[in-house]
C-alpha cells in the first residue's frame, strides 16, 4: 500500500509540475473514478463476485483511462481552441477505445473463469 501512495503522489507531483495547474490532477483522475464506479455498480447488480484478478489487471484500464485524459489535455495544453481540439483527438481517441474494447471482448473465447469476469468487469468500464 505504501508504494501505490508514494507512485501516486509522484504522479500528481509531476502532473502538476508539467502543467503548472494545481487542478489538472483532480480533472485527469475525475473520468478514472467514474468509470471505475459505473462497472463496479453494474456489476455489484450482474455478478455475485469479483475475483481478484478481474480487479488486479483492472489497473491496465485505469492506465487507459488516463492516458486518454492526459491526451486530451497535452493537447489542450498547446491548442486551446476547444473546436479544433475536439475535431483533432476525438477520432483517434474513438478508434483507441473501440480497440480496446474488442480486444478485452475476445476474452469471450476463453475457457478460464477468472477471464470471462475480467473480461466483464473491462466491458463495463470502457463502454
Amino acid at each position: 500500500m505504501t508504494s501505490v501512495f508514494i507512485s501516486l503522489s509522484l504522479l500528481v507531483l509531476v502532473l502538476i509540475y508539467f502543467y503548472r495547474n494545481i487542478l489538472v490532477p483532480i480533472i485527469i483522475f475525475i473520468p478514472t473514478l467514474f468509470g471505475v464506479g459505473v462497472a463496479m455498480t453494474f456489476l455489484y447488480f450482474i455478478k455475485d463476485s469479483i475475483s481478484a484478478i478481474s480487479l488486479s489487471v483492472g489497473a491496465v484500464l485505469l492506465g487507459i483511462t488516463i492516458d486518454y485524459s492526459l491526451h486530451i489535455l497535452t493537447h489542450y495544453k498547446h491548442n486551446s481552441n476547444i473546436e479544433t481540439l475536439y475535431k483533432d483527438i476525438v477520432k483517434p481517441l474513438l478508434m483507441s477505445k473501440e480497440y480496446h474494447r474488442n480486444s478485452f471482448f475476445m476474452f469471450t473465447f476463453c475457457s478460464l473463469r477468472s477471464l470471462k469476469r475480467f473480461r466483464d468487469f473491462s466491458l463495463q468500464f470502457a463502454s
